[in-house]
Formats: structure tokens, sequence, C-alpha cells
């Protein structure tokens, strides 16, 4: 079990990776809609103690321009309804002939990027 820390409560919570087709129809309306073109990864469905649930992915686009790879990159949450609740952007340029280097993710993991 997690315990997810606002101000001065703790909320208890369960954390379940799922895949995307096991997500709520009006989340996946709005993934179509907004981010068809992207690729959909590590999904997460969170159940907090109360009954809430929200859900966590990542949504990566790749463009490709003058040599080099935009990726971009959107931290999305959802609630149970597909209401947006946040989004979050990244931007990573990998140029070309350039060699993969290793990145440090925000959970700590490492990650190599080219």
């Amino acid at each position: 079990m997690i315990m997810l820390v606002i101000g001065n409560s703790v909320l208890p919570q369960t954390q379940t990776e799922i895949h995307k087709d096991a997500l709520p129809e009006e989340v996946k309306e709005h993934l179509h809609k907004k981010y068809k073109n992207c690729s959909v990864v590590n999904i997460v469905k969170i159940t907090f103690h109360s009954g809430i649930r929200i859900y966590k992915l990542e949504a990566h686009k790749k463009i490709n321009r003058n040599r080099s790879t935009i990726e971009n990159i959107y931290y999305l949450t959802y609630d149970t309804k597909g209401k947006l609740i946040l989004k979050i952007k990244d931007r990573k340029i990998y140029y070309a002939n350039s060699p993969p280097s290793k990145m440090q993710t925000s959970t700590g993991d490492y990650r190599y990027r080219h």
C-alpha cells in the first residue's frame, strides 16, 4: 500500500498497472480525440481508501524534423468520468548521430535515450 500525503492528511491508496483496454470508455474516447497519434504507456489505476479512482498514464508522440527527433511526452491524469484532471507536458530532443545517453527518471529509474 502507498500513502499519499496532501497537506497534513494522509490518503491510503492502491496502485494497479492496467492495459489500455481496461480504461473507462470516457477516458478512451478523450484519448482517441486529443491524443490519437500518440502511443499510450504506463497506465496505472489508483484507488483511494475512500473509493475514489483516478487513472494516470503517459502519451508519447515522436516528430522527425531536420535530422532530429522531437518526442512530446504527456503525463495525463483522468477521473472515472473521462475528465482530464491534470496534464503535464515534457519534451525530449534526440539529435541525429548522437550516442544514447543515460538519464534518470522522476521515479529514480535509469533509462537510455537515443
